[in-house]
Order: structure tokens, then sequence, then C-alpha cells
């Protein structure tokens, strides 16, 4: 039978005492909804959701990378029609295609 899920919610899981019966350490898990992976650290009381934290750094290092690429890109030019209200900071991103 093949589930069609429109936002599929992935989760990985780690725990507290270094072993579960339910779950396996380190499988990545799919999910119709956020509010089964809950359930599922509600009745293991000893899961940790791992899959939050690794989007949060994610997403961290994407934004950091796109500033250091953007700052590799820019040249004084740029920055001078900036300062002089020519181009405004989006369109100067899309000017240099980031």
């Amino acid at each position: 039978m093949i589930h069609n899920i429109q936002n599929p919610y992935i989760a990985v899981f780690e725990s507290r005492n270094g072993y579960n019966n339910s779950v396996r350490l380190g499988r990545i898990y799919t999910f119709s909804c956020r509010g089964s992976v809950a359930y599922m650290c509600y009745v293991n009381t000893d899961l940790i959701e791992l899959s939050f934290w690794i989007r949060h750094f994610i997403r961290i290092a994407r934004n950091k990378i796109r500033i250091r690429i953007a700052a590799r890109k820019i040249t004084p030019n740029d920055l001078f029609e900036r300062e002089l209200g020519l181009i405004n900071m989006n369109g100067l991103l899309k000017r240099r295609g980031l």
C-alpha cells in the first residue's frame, strides 16, 4: 500500500539510555505530521528528537554560506551605487546572481 503524504515530517531519534525497544536510533523515519513525533516522544520519555537541531544547523550554515558568497561578489563600485541610492541591496544581489 502506497501512502501519498503531501508534507512528510522527517525525524531522527536518539535515546538517553543508549537503546530503545520501539525505535531504531539514528534511523530516518517519515511521519505524516509532527504530532506523531510528539506522541512518540511522549510515550517513550527517553527519546530525543534530533531532526529539529539538524534543521536548525542547516539553516544557519546555509545563511552563512550565502553571506560569504555575497561578500566575495560585491565590489566597491556596487557599494558606491548603494550609498548613492541608485540601487538597493535586493537589486544588487539579483544583479550579482545571488
